[in-house]
Formats: structure tokens, C-alpha cells, sequence
């Protein structure tokens, strides 16, 4: 057989007759729609006939049933529920029961039709990945699934030897064995894939094809019935800005498949937009007549069976009202015994885990005071070091001051000794240089009295030479007796200095004899030291960082008594000059 499936018309009245046309063309034998007749669309009474008339098998839509009362409208948005309450209103209590009696599924030969999913059809989830078509795979066995609510067209193929779901784009397709299938059909009233295009299917059962058909339909013809009937919302595709050209069409049923016959319709159709003659018109009034009297016919039935129907479920809903009711209260009794069961459980597993977190406890708290004890009596030993380290580190202190203050005594005793030596020697050689005057004095003295006592015969260049030379010449007499000079060693060596801040010269320093070696430290030292490298990693690092203080600071001790020593030496020097120029003066 060939099924022409269609879904989601939204009482789009243009869509829904250019796609009944080219369902009569293509001479289906069953036409089958997915839900969703009404919502959304401005003409939802016309369409709802017409789809009951030319439809063999219907399933309700979400929209379908939030009218028909079997869904509750909380899901939709504030747009739809406005639609859904325009619709509502446009529809009689007949219409409104037949929607709510559509059943959710519909199972054929080998395939089943739902309008969103099979999982949970009165649900109407969206099936928009292959995760989701997994999970309506596993929830059935059905080799073949047709469905919509998506207003997308696309297929969905399991490989059951992989089990590999794919997502496979909008085009007709060959069932393979190996695969199963879930189909979505599209939308006829409604598309949003991008396209004005109204969608639908033709599936084949026995040549195990599947052919999309996408049809253009009158959207101005849309947008007037919309202003007519006052209908704020506007579909996706009223709204879009650009309206892509034609599909082109589309290729021959009998190129792909089999050729086969294309008999009449089984069911008159009212086709819109055809030019006819006035014996066509004719006819077509006759059969548009008659179409409307078993139309009549049909909706009286269709009445008649949904009062029987509404009757028969109001029956059915007491009984089932009556045994829910049972249920609940045996569930009831059941939740209640099965909460004191679990209290009493919690209960003694509560007492239980109390037990043992006070016997977890008393054993910490034992393990606490133990360890507070350790600690304080490390604490304790450490505190005693750190005591003995403190004095034999002041007993070094002490020895060192001691051994600094003595060097101090002793090169100051050394430098006064110095300082004398060396007046002494200036004083000798000062009265020596006297001495050597005053003698060469009384010789000039005496040769001058020689020269005057005299004979005058002299001869005139004797004369000229002894006045030229009043004094006598060096080298007739000898010459006055040095000053003693003393050695290297019992004399200081004299040093230039440089200028001083002020830019005035200082006088030479003498160099200082070297000091003598310090006395070798207390013998508890080496001891000392000795311990520390026994000590914790703490206290040894915190003793070294003490030590190398204690280093800088007899460091800077030295220095500055070097400085101050140099300060004295340079002070005396300076009384020294200025006596000595006071002496010579």
C-alpha cells in the first residue's frame, strides 16, 4: 500500500489544500495525519472538516489535545496559549470531544505513527538528535517510525548490526533490512526549516520507500484569512525576510519505482484554483452537494458516537476514579508502614553510629592528651637547650670582649712607646743639627779674625777671593759630625697619606707592628658547636642565624674601634707637628 503521512497543518487552510491536491495526483491508498489539525492558524473549522473528511487515521497532536482537554496547557508559552484560546473559541463541543478522543499511536504492518514520539507518546517530547532517537529506538521494536511536532523534516537510521544511530538529511530514501528508521515528516501548515514549503511523505510498504513532497501554498492568501480573522500571532515563515524561489519538481514516481496506476480519488475533493467548464462546474456542484450531505451524515454519527463515547468514558472515569481511589489508599497504607519500618531502622542505626562516634571520641581525646603531654616535654628539653646554648654562647661573648679589650691596652701601650721613641730621636737629631751650626759658626768666626789679622801684602785676587768668600770653604775643613741615625728596625716607616674629606694633606702614618695573635678561645666552644649539630633542624638553623649576628656585630665593633684608633693616631700626629714647629720656631 501507499500512505500519503501528513503532520502539523495548524489550521493553515492554503497549505492543506495544495497538499490534499498533490495527494489525489499521486493516488495514495490511505492517507494518515500526525496531529496538530488546529493552533496556531486563523481557520481551524474548515481545515478540522476537511482533514476528517479525506483523513483515514488521525493521532492527536499536543495542540489537539490541550484543546480536547488530555493535556494541561502549563508547557505552552504565552503565545500559544493565546492561539489555543482563540481556537478554542472558534470550535464547537463536538469538534472540541473529537479532538479528545484521538488516540496517541497508531500501529500499521511492520511500522507505527505518533505525532512526537513513541517513547512516551501522550508526552509529546522532542526528538531533535540522535541521542533522543536512541532512547525511541530501545522503547520499541518497530522497524519504521513516522512522526512530526518538530515542524523539521529529517530521518533518523539505526544500524543494527552497529547500533550506530545517524542523522540523515531530508531526502527520499530506500528502507534498507538492516536499518531501522524514524521518520520526521515535517509540517504542512507551519514549516520552520527554512523554507515556505509545505511538507509531507508518501511511503510505499511494498517497495520499502519514502518519498518527502515540499509544495508551495498561497501565502498571501495565508496572511488575508490572518487579518480577517484577527490573528496576532505570525508563523515563522509569515516572518521571515526572504522567501526563497520554487523547489523544482520533482521527479517521476515510475523513473524510481514501479509503474503504477493512477486511478480517481475514492473521495471527492473540492480542488480550489482550477479553471472548469459550465458542465464541470455543473458536475462539481452535484458532487459538492452530495458532499455535503454525507458530510452531514457523518458528523451526526460522528456526534452520536462521541455522546455514546463521552458517556462510556464518564463511566469508565468513575470506575477508574473508584479504583485509583483504592489504590492510592492501599499505597497509602503500604507508604506508611513502609516510613515507620524505615524510622525504627534510622532509629537504631542512629543509637548505632552514636555508640561509636563516643567511644571514636574518648579514644581522640586520649590520643590528644597523650600527644599534648609529648609535646610539652619537647617543649621542655628544647627550652633547656635552648637555655645552655644561651649561656656557653654568653661565656663566648664575654671571653671574646675580654680578649678585644686586652688587644686594645696592648696596642695602645705599643703605640705609646712609639710615639716617645720618636720624640726622643727627633730631639737628638734637632740638638746634633744645633751642635753642627753653632761649630761651623766658630770656625767662620775664626777664619774671619784669621783673615783680618793678616799682613795687607796680600795680593789683590787673594783679597777679592777672601771678600767674594767672606766665609771659609767647606772643603778646607772638615765637615761637621752627622746626627746618628737610627735603624730601620727601632723606627717607624713613614707613609703618605691622601687628602682628607676637608682636602687638607695629613701627615705620614706611621705603620703599626702586626698584632699579636689572639689567645685561642674557652674549650667549651668546640663543645658548643658540637652539640648544635646534634640539635633539631629548627634550633640549628635559629642558633646559626644567632652566631652569624654575634659575626657581624664583632665586626662592626672592630671596625669601628679601627677607626677610632686611627682617629687618636692622627690627632697625636697633628700635637706632634705642632710642637715640633713650635720647637723649630
Amino acid at each position: 500500500m501507499r500512505y500519503a503521512i501528513v503532520s502539523d497543518i495548524h489550521a493553515n487552510r492554503q497549505a492543506w489544500e495544495e497538499t490534499l491536491n498533490d495527494i489525489l495526483k499521486w493516488g495514495v491508498d490511505a492517507t494518515v495525519c500526525l496531529g496538530d489539525i488546529v493552533g496556531y492558524g486563523p481557520m481551524p473549522e474548515p481545515v478540522l472538516e476537511s482533514v476528517c473528511e479525506y483523513a483515514d487515521d488521525i493521532v492527536i497532536g499536543n495542540h489537539d489535545a490541550v484543546i480536547g482537554g488530555r493535556s494541561s496547557p502549563e508547557l505552552f508559552g504565552a503565545h500559544a496559549l493565546k492561539s489555543l484560546e482563540w481556537t478554542q473559541s472558534r470550535l464547537d463541543e463536538a469538534s472540541v470531544r473529537f479532538l479528545g478522543d484521538l488516540p496517541s499511536l497508531i500501529e500499521g504492518d511492520g511500522f507505527a505513527l505518533a505525532h512526537a514520539e513513541v517513547l512516551d507518546p501522550e508526552m509529546f517530547g522532542y526528538i531533535e538528535n540522535p541521542t533522543d532517537a536512541r532512547l525511541n529506538f530501545e522503547s520499541c521494536s518497530y522497524p519504521l517510525v513516522f512522526v512530526g511536532h518538530t515542524h523539521y523534516p529529517e530521518i533518523y537510521a539505526l544500524d543494527m548490526g552497529t547500533s550506530a544511530v545517524q542523522r540523515i538529511p531530508c531526502q527520499d530514501i530506500v528502507l534498507a533490512s538492516d536499518h531501522r528508521y524514524l521518520i520526521n515528516v515535517g509540517s504542512v501548515g507551519d514549516p520552520r526549516d527554512g523554507t515556505r514549503e509545505a511538507s509531507y511523505c508518501i511511503f510505499d510498504d511494498e517497495a520499502r520507500t519514502v518519498v518527502f513532497r515540499k509544495l508551495l501554498f498561497d501565502l498571501d492568501g495565508y496572511r488575508r484569512d490572518m487579518a480577517d480573522r484577527k490573528v496576532e500571532y505570525k508563523p515563522y515563515f509569515v516572518m521571515a525576510a526572504a522567501h526563497p524561489g520554487a523547489r523544482p519538481p520533482p521527479k517521476d514516481w515510475a523513473m524510481e519505482m514501479p509503474a503504477r496506476s493512477h486511478e480517481a480519488p475514492k473521495k471527492p475533493v473540492r480542488v480550489l484554483h482550477v479553471s472548469q467548464s459550465a458542465a464541470d462546474r455543473t458536475e462539481r456542484q452535484e458532487a459538492e452537494a452530495e458532499q455535503e450531505r454525507l458530510k452531514r451524515e457523518r458528523l451526526l454519527t460522528a456526534l452520536q458516537q462521541a455522546r455514546a463515547a463521552d458517556e462510556q468514558r464518564r463511566k469508565t472515569q468513575i470506575e477508574n476514579q473508584r479504583e485509583a481511589l483504592r489504590k492510592r489508599q492501599q499505597a497509602m497504607e503500604q507508604a506508611r508502614a513502609r516510613k515507620e519500618q524505615e524510622r525504627q531502622r534510622q532509629a537504631e542505626e542512629n543509637r548505632r553510629k552514636s555508640l561509636e562516634m563516643l567511644a571514636q571520641s574518648k579514644i581522640r581525646e586520649e590520643e590528644r592528651r597523650k600527644q599534648q603531654e609529648a609535646h610539652a616535654a619537647r617543649l621542655r628539653e628544647t627550652l633547656e637547650e635552648r637555655k645552655e646554648i644561651a649561656r656557653k654562647r654568653a661565656e663566648v661573648r664575654r671571653w671574646k670582649q675580654e680578649q678585644e679589650r686586652q688587644e686594645k691596652e696592648r696596642r695602645l701601650q705599643a703605640r705609646k712607646a712609639e710615639l716617645a721613641k720618636a720624640a726622643e730621636e727627633r730631639r737628638l737629631r734637632r740638638e746634633a743639627e744645633q751642635e753642627a751650626a753653632q761649630a761651623r759658626i766658630r770656625e767662620a768666626l775664626e777664619l774671619k779674625k784669621r783673615q783680618m789679622a793678616s799682613p795687607a801684602s796680600a795680593t789683590p785676587s787673594a783679597g777679592k777671593s777672601r771678600a767674594a768668600h767672606p766665609l771659609p770653604v767647606r772643603d778646607s775643613a772638615p765637615p761637621p759630625p752627622a746626627a746618628p741615625v737610627p735603624s730601620l728596625h727601632e723606627t717607624r716607616e713613614i707613609v703618605l697619606r691622601p687628602k682628607t674629606d676637608a682636602g687638607r694633606a695629613l701627615p705620614g702614618r706611621v705603620s703599626e707592628p702586626a698584632p699579636a695573635p689572639p689567645a685561642s678561645p674557652p674549650a667549651d666552644i668546640g663543645d658548643t658547636l658540637k652539640e648544635l649539630t646534634h640539635a633539631e633542624p629548627e634550633e640549628r638553623r635559629s642558633a646559626i642565624a644567632e652566631l652569624a649576628a654575634e659575626k657581624q656585630r664583632r665586626r662592626r665593633e672592630a671596625d669601628a674601634a679601627r677607626r677610632q684608633r686611627a682617629r687618636e693616631a692622627i690627632r697625636k700626629k697633628q700635637e706632634i707637628a705642632r710642637k715640633n714647629k713650635g720647637e723649630n720656631a
